[in-house]
């Protein structure tokens, strides 16, 4: 029996490996072992359209988190990234922009879900509370839930590698 939990144990750390060598060097990779999701922590902080802009100079964009990729951005935020990123906001690549209102993420153009669980709940109104004044998503500290942003304001980025950029 001990022989087959190491085994276990050994095919386990084994797998872990191969999935965290499929992204490059300083991305990190919050897929699973059905399919490899590499960011990259844009530190320079910049506003919106520039930190896109910074993202693919380097062939990725902004990072589209959907799904459980949202909550592995923020445990490992929280849980393995540097202390300086943990009371930063994070530019991600969600915008209303073309229809207030009507939030898209901006690599597939495919609709980005209002309310709860992603979106931040504040003071008894439910964002995206701002209007044609905030248009652009961000992942503000402390909790990292979705929030309409400034576009002018200069924040770090989270850049993702996509399949299709490769």
């Amino acid at each position: 029996m001990k022989w087959g939990a190491s085994l276990a144990v050994a095919a386990a750390a084994l797998s872990l490996a191969s999935v965290e060598a499929t992204c490059p060097e300083d991305y990190i990779n919050i897929g699973d072992e059905y399919r490899d999701v590499c960011i990259f922590i844009h530190r320079p902080k910049d506003k919106w359209h520039a930190m896109r802009a910074s993202c693919q100079d380097m062939g990725l964009d902004l990072a589209t988190l959907t799904g459980n990729l949202h909550t592995k951005v923020i445990q490992y935020i929280n849980n393995h990234a540097a202390e300086d990123l943990k009371g930063e906001t994070f530019w991600i690549g969600g915008t209303d922009e073309v229809l207030d209102g009507n939030w898209k993420w901006i690599h597939d153009k495919s609709e980005i879900p209002l309310g709860t669980p992603h979106w931040y709940p504040c003071n008894r109104k439910q964002e995206p509370d701002g209007g044609t004044n905030q248009n652009y998503l961000c992942l503000p500290h402390p909790k990292f839930y979705f929030q309409s942003c400034d576009g002018d304001d200069k924040h770090m980025g989270i850049c993702q590698l996509f399949p299709d950029s490769l």
